[in-house]
């Protein structure tokens, strides 16, 4: 298309800082975009192609601005992938089976393919497991798969071992095969088919769906993958590299030859469907062709396997079952239970759910009688029952997500004098030219699947968010967690909807309406089903330079990486704020705020500012972050969004997705009230998380002192070598981040680059400073010796900052010559921990040493005590290797937990777009 939109000065982006030019080049650039301008240039060129000829020039200056002015970001997908090869800019989709029939074989296998297709070009996906029978046992006769690819394939090796890069944990692994056998290339079973694997997505999940059938027909089979390009090799149209033969052997094909060997649809049950059918084909795809895809999985709170829903994210269960961390769970409830004495019992399955999400933060609540109350379409197309990724779009099977948010900041013209400052009339204008934008995305989108296409242009469903509430909240000089900041928000939500409304009656009369618009329940006619939303908005936000979504500030300040170490940057409106009064006697350098005191101090306060006697009181009034907040006024904002996006009856509405943060503190009864809270409050679901319930929560206002402050100074001693990561504490972790020896804390960094950074020396004293108290566990194993005789033996192991660094090992009879070998063995592995050896490779070396002993230990064979001190380790190391994809997959960095998704403060990853 031609170039319409004219250039701008580049002044006019003086107010996109360096971090948010190094996001955009990050995620967003194409060959072509030399800066901001030209992205934002791209953009508007794109999506104005449905405008007619005349005033397509006019439009696409007009989007151009708005993104310009930081007065309105479309989503991530958006901005990434206009007039791209793949041309798909939609974040999401909700699948399901059809038209093969419900909870067949052949649905369950569709539906596995169609997620993989949409994965393939950069869309999240959503699905119900409603539809799946329960498990039972299952005792049919099933066939044998069989691996196999030419010796001369670059990948041969790798297949043959069953190795592959797990996208999850960013790092190779050998797992092997459960239920396939790898043969070489000239020794297939006589006698058995051979299926040669094409190399496209669709051949893969084909030939997948063709080894369930024939197992569950009792006869085996062979694939040839020989077809199939290299790791690492260029996939046309996605822009990015192929995952390999041996991802798709280890996470596709055994996979699916497990799901088979319980019984396939009618045997194995919905948790072991995600399990072994729909995570990993998630995990087995580069999204885009660079990392693995996003997920949702609802299922009601009626469903006879719901318990073995609510426990599928187990950290054990992910352990000896394996992973679905591809996916995020949530329980549909509806308004009878939750108004139910059944709801309200000690032991419900509602406590079980708060329980779990207390430790996890997972599953999520739907109210899913609320969202079909306002579902236009319910009489026709029936309830919907599933969501996107992140929980803020309902839809239904074959619908999108497509995405952008007005940034609420811009509009506060005049600060500190209320909703008397907020400019409603050149914000009621926007709203309609992000409406025109966001449909116009439904016609120059290129969609993988045609059902896609297909029912997305029958409804067409936009959602409209917002950004920077919380700027706009302090602008105009309201508190957050406050009745009149929520009532602020409720009048300029109503404008919004109000604006939205109008503005899709004025296009379904220049352009016609939905076509189902016969089929719903509406009275007056409009372009859109629904038009509102509030999705997270972690990447875009941090471009625009302001807060999230409908979340609160988080900090005052945020640590990015710039190099190799973490620098504090200072939240510009906290610094504006500040700047308007002179500086206090103990924080000023002379010229003005000494901003490295004022960080430290505020460090000190866990990123508050609230209790500091030089912040000044107008200041304190106004500037709550995330922790100051209580949980109860957290549910009330997310309450007071959606009830002014549901008032007036329109159903324009979609749901909202906003994380209610706890305290560490706060007990399952507390998740409990929240979730009792959100449901009095008007919303359509909710997310819990506790400070700490998940390791990787790390983003944090805090910074080991050892490590780098905010000008860079380091400690002499580590000054060479250290890398500062945020979070850390003053232990172990902290130190082993800076060792030059060290793997990386956060499990980012792979055996690839673990190999092109080597052990260049060990450290000259050990990493490990030992506390008065650590905390770990000691278990108790009995080991049956050669002579017959059964022996108790007892490991301890206890760590520091999550990390292992002490194992013993005691078999209860002191004095002997074999417990002397265990205590010895014990304090050798105990010294190798403390000098930054990975518990990785000591259990990879003890693994698996026979003595002549045999037992189980954490339902494993050990034959040996150090095959007992392997396997502790082992135990003690299962939360930091199943949360390894917890860390920024883009830079390692912390990630924070907020609105329902992960976001990276340092590079701008967001999972959710």
């Amino acid at each position: 298309m031609a170039d319409v939109a004219p250039h701008t000065a580049r002044q006019d982006l003086a107010s996109f800082d360096d971090h948010a030019v190094a996001i955009a080049k990050r995620q967003y650039f194409q060959p072509g975009d030399d800066d901001l301008l030209g992205l934002f240039r791209r953009v508007a060129n794109w999506v104005a192609g449905p405008e007619d000829v005349a005033v397509r020039s006019q439009y696409a200056q007009t989007y151009f601005d708005l993104m310009v002015s930081k007065r309105f970001c479309p989503g991530g997908r958006v901005l990434a992938g206009a007039d791209t090869s793949h041309g798909n800019v939609l974040n999401c989709f909700v699948q399901d089976g059809r038209p093969e029939p419900v909870a067949s074989d052949a649905w369950v296998l569709h539906l596995a393919t169609k997620l993989a297709v949409v994965t393939k070009v950069g869309g999240g996906n959503g699905l119900c497991l409603d539809p799946i029978a329960p498990k039972r046992p299952y005792d049919g006769a099933v066939g044998k798969l069989y691996l196999t690819i030419v010796p001369t394939h670059a990948d041969y090796d790798k297949v043959r071992d069953g190795t592959y890069l797990d996208l999850v944990h960013d790092a190779y692994v050998t797992r092997g095969y459960h239920a396939s056998a790898f043969v070489e290339y000239p020794d297939a079973p006589m006698n058995v088919r051979v299926r040669q694997v094409g190399d496209s997505v669709e051949s893969i999940w084909k030939s997948a769906a063709d080894v369930v059938t024939t197992l569950l027909r009792g006869e085996d089979l062979v694939l040839d993958l020989s077809d199939l390009r290299a790791e690492g090799a260029p996939v046309n149209g996605s822009g990015g590299t192929s995952s390999g033969p041996s991802s798709f052997a280890v996470e596709v094909f055994d996979n699916f030859a497990r799901w088979a060997n319980l019984g396939g649809a009618a045997y194995a049950g919905p948790v072991a469907t995600l399990r072994y059918v729909f995570a990993n084909t998630l995990r087995a795809i580069r999204q885009g062709g660079t990392r693995r895809g996003a997920g949702m999985a609802t299922m009601s709170i009626t469903h006879p396997d719901i318990h073995d829903f609510i426990t599928a994210k187990d950290i054990a269960r992910e352990q000896t079952e394996g992973d679905i961390s591809t996916f995020n769970i949530s329980v549909l409830v509806s308004d009878a239970f939750m108004r139910s004495p059944e709801a309200k019992r000690q032991g419900s399955v509602l406590h079980d759910i708060a329980d779990h999400a207390w430790s996890t933060g997972e599953p999520g609540l739907i109210y899913i009688d609320r969202i079909n109350e306002f579902n236009a379409m319910r009489e026709s197309l029936g309830e919907i029952k599933a969501t996107n990724p992140c929980g803020e779009i309902p839809l239904f099977p074959g619908e999108p997500c497509d995405l952008g948010a007005i940034n609420l900041a811009q509009y506060v013209a005049t600060s500190d004098v209320g909703l008397d400052g907020f400019d409603t009339e050149t914000f009621r204008r926007d709203v309609a030219t992000c409406i025109r934008f966001l449909d116009n995305v439904l016609d120059v989108n290129r969609f993988a699947l045609e059902d896609n296409r297909e029912m997305s242009h029958y409804l067409r469903r936009l959602g409209l968010g917002i950004m920077g509430l919380a700027d706009a909240l302090i602008r105009m000089g309201y508190r957050y967690d406050s009745a009149d900041g929520r009532a602020a928000v409720s009048a300029i939500i109503t404008e919004l909807r109000e604006a939205a409304t109008d503005a899709s009656r004025d296009l379904a009369r220049e352009r016609g309406p939905f076509p189902g618009i016969g089929a719903s329940s509406l009275v007056e006619e409009r372009r859109n089903i629904a038009l509102l939303t509030v999705a997270p908005t972690g990447t875009t936000s941090m471009l625009m330079g302001v807060s999230s979504g409908v979340e609160p500030i988080f900090a005052p300040f945020i640590y990015r990486k710039i190099g190799s170490s973490y620098t504090a940057i200072i939240a510009p409106l906290f610094k504006e704020l500040l700047e308007r009064h002179a500086p206090h006697p103990d924080f000023a350098d002379g010229e003005g705020w000494d901003w490295d005191a004022v960080v430290e101090r505020v460090q000190e306060q866990h990123g508050s500012v609230q209790g500091l006697d030089f912040i000044p009181d107008d200041v304190k009034a106004v500037l709550v972050c995330a922790h100051d907040i209580a949980p109860d006024d957290h549910v009330r904002m997310q309450g007071a969004v959606q009830s002014a996006f549901d008032a007036g009856g329109e159903m324009v509405a979609n749901s909202i997705s906003k994380t209610i943060n706890l305290p560490n503190h706060a007990t399952v009864g507390d998740v409990y009230r929240a979730y009792s809270l959100a449901f009095e409050s008007g919303c359509k679901g909710i997310t819990v998380y506790r400070d700490g319930s998940r390791q990787f929560q790390v983003l944090s206002t805090k910074v080991d002192k050892k490590v780098d402050k905010m000008v860079g100074k380091k400690d002499d001693k580590m000054a060479a070598t250290t890398e500062g990561t945020p979070g850390s504490g003053r232990g172990i972790a902290a130190r082993i981040a800076s060792a030059p020896s060290a793997v990386s804390v956060t499990g980012a960094t792979d055996r690839r680059r673990a190999a092109r950074a080597p052990f260049e020396r060990l450290p000259s004293e050990p990493l490990f400073d030992r506390p008065i108290r650590l905390e770990g566990f000691t278990d108790a194993a009995r080991l049956t010796l050669p002579t017959g005789e059964t022996r108790g033996f007892y490991v301890t192991v206890n760590k520091q900052d999550g990390l292992p660094v002490e194992c013993f090992v005691t078999s209860g009879k002191a004095g002997d010559e074999a417990n002397a070998d265990s205590e010895a063995l014990g304090r050798v592995v105990s010294v190798a921990l403390q000098y930054g050896v990975p518990a990785e490779a000591i259990v990879k070396t003890l693994r698996g040493i026979n003595g002549g002993m045999y037992g189980t230990y954490q339902n494993r064979m050990v034959a040996s005590r150090a095959d007992l001190i392997a396997v502790a380790l082992e135990t003690a190391g299962v939360e930091n290797v199943l949360n390894r994809g917890k860390a920024c997959p883009d830079c390692s960095a912390p990630l924070r937990f907020e609105e329902g998704c992960v976001k990276c403060e340092s590079c701008g990853y967001s999972k959710c777009g």
